[in-house]
């Protein structure tokens, strides 16, 4: 039994051993398998602090995440019951109807609730995309301020008419 707590506890570890020690608000992200990628996994707090200068990237970020997070807990239920749907057609003396002398078959519980289910845990994927797609945009939205560096040009010079000029480029 310490064998497999051992086991749980260490895998448990290697896992969070791949989080950003430090991060760069002017380094890129990464978006890939629903983590966010500078140097390691960036934890959600992380995130928010690269993206504290982009308010557009932490809006579709907290959008993102919400989304995300209500998909997966709607997810949950959703293959709950067409598993137990599932269970109820297959499984003889379990789900038949009492007409049919308790034998596994079609009956209306069975079919309602893999129906049921299947709407339930498609709207949970669904909602799960786009709120990935959420955090995809706010981290495109992010690598995209990066690439605007503001370059400055100061000319100074005489004009055709015999005038003084400063110009500056931006």
């Amino acid at each position: 039994m310490a064998t497999i707590a051992l086991c749980i506890v260490f895998s448990a570890s290697a896992q969070f051993k791949g989080i950003a020690k430090t991060v760069d608000p002017n380094d890129k992200l990464i978006y890939r398998n629903g983590n966010v990628f500078q140097n390691g996994v960036l934890m959600p707090w992380q995130v928010k602090e690269v993206f504290a200068g982009n308010s557009e990237a932490i809006k579709q970020y907290n959008g993102g995440k919400v989304l995300s997070t209500i998909g997966t807990i709607v997810m949950i239920p959703g293959g709950a019951a067409v598993g137990t749907g599932l269970a109820l057609l297959l499984i003889p003396n379990l789900g038949g109807d009492v007409n049919d002398d308790n034998k596994a078959g079609i009956n209306t519980g069975s079919a309602i609730l893999i129906g049921g289910g299947v709407l339930i845990a498609g709207t949970g994927f669904l909602l799960t995309h786009l709120g990935n797609t959420k955090i995809k945009k706010s981290v495109m939205l992010h690598n995209s301020s990066l690439n605007k560096d503001m370059t400055y040009e100061l000319s100074f010079g005489i004009t055709p008419s015999g005038g003084v000029g400063l110009t500056l480029l931006f």
